[in-house]
């Protein structure tokens, strides 16, 4: 679930209703943070307050987004937090507890566009194939996020 979804309504009461709904039928809720500066215009601590309060099983969000929310010094009580860093290495934190994967190197990149979301996939995919080894899930996301990286557009390059 984008964030972007949470900041105006009608949209953010329609958006609660799904999640209601999700929790209802033991579905798990993803947010992304969407954007430093929506943040910053929505309000950094209602926003903190907001995600507390939804309680999504997973938060995805980039370094801006985190540092923003102050993450790494301010953890949110959430189960899992994962901050994309593009090259750099992706900052899990589970329960709390920081961790840091590394990323491969992906070769050429052809364009950026899609790669973040191309990574929630990835890693939500592996996630909902029940894996609960979030180390496995966040290089699940890697290699799909490499793979848009290396490719035009929101594409990916064929197997």
């Amino acid at each position: 679930m984008p964030a972007y979804s949470l900041f105006t309504e009608p949209l953010a009461t329609a958006t609660r209703a799904c999640i209601n709904t999700a929790r209802d039928k033991n579905i798990p809720v993803t947010i992304d943070a969407s954007s430093a500066s929506l943040i910053q215009s929505f309000g950094v601590a209602e926003f903190r307050s907001l995600l507390i309060e939804i309680r999504p099983t997973i938060l995805f969000c980039n370094t801006d987004e985190a540092e923003v929310m102050n993450l790494t010094t301010q953890p949110l009580d959430l189960d899992i937090v994962v901050i994309k860093a593009g090259a750099a290495a992706t900052t899990l934190i589970e329960n709390k507890v920081v961790k840091t994967v590394e990323v491969e190197p992906v070769g050429e990149i052809i364009d950026t566009t899609g790669a973040g979301d191309a990574f929630a996939a990835g890693f939500l995919t592996k996630f909902g194939e029940n894996d609960s080894d979030t180390y496995i899930c966040v290089l699940a996301g890697h290699q799909l996020a490499a793979r848009v990286l290396r490719s035009p557009g929101a594409t990916m390059e064929a197997t």
